[in-house]
């Protein structure tokens, strides 16, 4: 059985799309409504790094336009970088250095994953060639410039549960994607990213419990806290990926016309 990808219903687009927002007001809300609600801001945290997440992944990934993907990712940074602000009542700069930072660590992975057997040979990126423009290369160090600057004098940043946050959230949102893209049924795959999702929470627990210098039995009821966030996370992206289809034509048909078994 071959199945045919190369269609995607607007209408099911906009329906995600509308969840995913109705979603964010409920957590913003609940948020709002109780600023010391633990699991809320647990829940817009999830919310804000799997949406920024998605947004890199589109830009990747598209074959089209560079110029768009940019801007989306640009767009996608803004809002997030102001909604964390005035929710967490952190300062703007702070909240860009850190977000930033997330999203050029994902966006330089997924590039390094695009050129590796990690990927189908799906047209949409070649093998073997790591090179970058000129342009690439100056808007890169450029980034890392202004991300660095604004890490001087900042109270956030320097933690170990920022740096775990960053590299946790990247490792989860590449691992949804090599995991979407395999030939499996679809149930396989998402409790094998579900899995990998509470091991990913778990270490990002372990390691800011360590860092910390606190009893980990006291911070044991944090475990469910912090395995919740990363499967959230994984949840939108896989949900985004197997039902909007973002990524190219190309991409999801190399993943699903393979002809199942008799």
């Amino acid at each position: 059985m071959v199945v045919n990808v190369s269609q995607r219903s607007p209408v099911i687009l906009l329906l995600l799309a509308a969840a995913t927002l109705a979603l964010d007001a409920v957590a913003i809300y609940w948020l709002r409504a109780a600023p010391t609600a633990f699991v809320a801001g647990v829940l817009c945290d999830a919310l804000c790094f799997s949406q920024l997440g998605l947004a890199c992944i589109f830009a990747v990934f598209n074959p089209g336009r560079r110029v768009w993907s940019v801007l989306i990712v640009v767009a996608a940074l803004g809002i997030a970088v102001v909604a964390t602000a005035k929710l967490f009542d952190d300062r703007i700069w702070e909240m860009i250095a850190f977000l930033g930072t997330y999203a050029t660590l994902l966006i330089l992975s997924l590039w390094t994953v695009k050129h590796t057997r990690l990927w189908p040979a799906d047209g949409t990126a070649t093998r073997g060639i790591w090179q970058f423009s000129v342009g690439q290369l100056l808007a890169l160090m450029t980034v890392v410039a202004v991300l660095l600057v604004m890490f001087r004098g900042s109270e956030l940043i320097p933690g170990a549960e920022v740096a775990t946050d960053v590299a946790t959230s990247s490792a989860l949102v590449v691992a949804a994607l090599v995991i979407w893209v395999r030939p499996w049924h679809v149930l396989l795959r998402l409790a094998t990213l579900l899995f990998v999702a509470g091991l990913l929470g778990l270490a990002d627990w372990i390691h800011a419990s360590w860092s910390a210098n606190s009893d980990f039995g006291s911070r044991a009821g944090e475990i469910p806290i912090s395995i919740a966030d990363s499967a959230i996370q994984a949840l939108v992206i896989f949900i985004w990926l197997e039902v909007g289809r973002i990524i190219p034509r190309a991409a999801a048909r190399a993943r699903d016309d393979v002809p199942a078994p008799a």
